[in-house]
């Protein structure tokens, strides 16, 4: 997502992020051009630039840049609630297994 300009949107991202998710990484990568292969998290407005294959996923609630990131070769959920967003997280990281 995107951060706000609030200096508190990260912070929060990322503790729903760990939360829900149990993904946690001490900060989330903000630019391509400092992007650590190994980040986990991406904050930046122009997330499709990071999508390499189906195994980079992104959740956003905007469709636009849903269609960006899977026709740059990644896989979006598209969020619209919590539960939802979980469930299918889990449904794609199950097929993993």
């Amino acid at each position: 997502s995107s951060p706000s300009r609030s200096k508190h949107s990260i912070h929060g991202k990322m503790k729903w992020i760990n939360r829900n998710l149990g993904i946690s990484q001490s900060k989330p990568t903000t630019s391509s051009k400092k992007w650590d292969p190994e980040s986990r998290i991406i904050l930046s407005s122009y997330k499709y630039k990071f999508a390499k294959s189906k195994d980079d996923i992104l959740i956003d609630d905007t469709k636009a840049k849903i269609k960006d990131w899977t026709e740059a070769g990644g896989t979006g959920i598209l969020h619209n609630d919590a539960t939802d967003t979980i469930r299918l997280m889990e449904e794609i990281l199950s097929k993993e297994d």
